[in-house]
Order: structure tokens, then C-alpha cells, then sequence
């Protein structure tokens, strides 16, 4: 989504695009919402929030991305931020699991 918003693209567009990369239906039905939020002029901290599904961490960089008009790099960074705790989450969940150290 930061790259779509920094070329250009208004954010309730940006939502709409994303649905499709979504890649979990709970997710994806959550961008309509979000999309909707935004289309009645919500902010994008404000309709996270509504969502139930994000962290405050995320609701505070996009906050912070939004008053200061730097939205695309806050999400950005948010995005990189996931990335690290995924891959952490699953590097974990292989040390417990000796049948899957090998994978490491």
C-alpha cells in the first residue's frame, strides 16, 4: 500500500487494490470495511482501529504517517516491521518443532 500512495494513488483507492493481496478472507473483508471508513472520511488510524486487527504499534505509525504527511513511509516501515516479526514467529515455531529444524 505505501508504494500505491506514493505513486499517487488516493488512499480509498489504495484500500481497494490491496483487498487483492490481502491473502486471508478475514483481511480482505476487512479492507472493505476500511475502504468505506475512508470513503466517509474517517482516518486511516480511526478505521484500523474500528477493525480490531492491528496492533497500537500500527495504529500509532499510521497516526504519526497521517499528521505528518509522510503516510506512505510510516507504512512502509509497518509493513518491514511485520516482515521481522513473521519471520521471527516462524524461525521460533521451527526451533520447537525438531522435525523442522532442517527447514531452517
Amino acid at each position: 500500500m505505501s508504494g500505491l500512495l506514493a505513486a499517487g494513488l488516493p488512499l480509498v483507492d489504495a484500500m481497494a487494490s490491496v483487498k487483492g493481496a490481502a491473502g486471508f478472507y478475514v483481511y480482505a473483508d476487512a479492507c472493505d470495511r476500511l475502504r468505506d471508513e475512508l470513503a466517509r472520511g474517517s482516518s486511516l488510524q480511526a478505521a484500523l482501529s474500528a477493525a480490531d486487527l492491528f496492533s497500537p504499534v500500527v495504529l500509532q505509525m499510521c497516526a504519526v504517517g497521517e499528521e505528518s504527511g509522510a503516510l506512505d513511509q510510516l507504512l512502509a516501515k509497518v509493513a518491514q516491521r511485520q516482515q521481522v516479526w513473521h519471520t521471527f514467529r516462524d524461525l521460533e515455531r521451527r526451533a520447537k518443532d525438531p522435525t523442522r529444524c532442517h527447514l531452517l
